[in-house]
């Protein structure tokens, strides 16, 4: 039983270790979703009747989106940029730490995307009547994800 129920007051993203907090205000983040499915596979026993059968199943994991407010470093858009000039390689395949922080900066949830790779690279359009803050987000898809706490 949970002794406690978190609120997020923010998030910290790491690339490979490194620390991107100063690429900007991340102000919301997807969690990884991942699916399993079995396959669905018969065969005829051996007295003439479908029978279902075990076999590998597959898991899918869900692209995680990542929201920030735009500022003068360009990390993750070059980061993308590369993506579009080379494609998903060795040297552009990154772990991702994404850790949800509370009020007293305590980490609530660690996740960790395996070989991630941005998909999509979104700049939010601005209205100088609203004074709204600009936003990026980068969607990444990985191989697998795992929580850490």
């Amino acid at each position: 039983m949970a002794d406690k129920i978190h609120a997020v007051e923010y998030f910290g993203i790491e690339v490979n270790g490194g620390d991107l907090h100063t690429a900007g205000l991340f102000y919301n983040v997807s969690t990884p979703t991942a699916s399993i499915t079995p396959p669905d596979w018969k065969a005829w026993n051996d007295q003439n009747k479908p029978e279902n059968y075990s076999a590998a199943v597959q898991t899918s994991w869900q692209p995680v989106t990542i929201g920030r407010g735009l500022d003068d470093s360009m990390a993750m858009y070059k980061w993308f940029d590369d993506c579009t000039k080379t494609g998903a390689t060795d040297d552009n395949l990154k772990d991702v730490t994404i850790t949800h922080y509370d009020a007293e900066n305590n980490a609530i949830s660690v996740w960790v995307l395996e070989k991630a790779f941005p998909t999509n690279y979104q700049a939010s359009a601005g209205s100088a009547q609203s004074g709204e803050v600009m936003v990026d987000s980068i969607t990444l898809s990985y191989k697998a994800a795992r929580r850490e706490q």
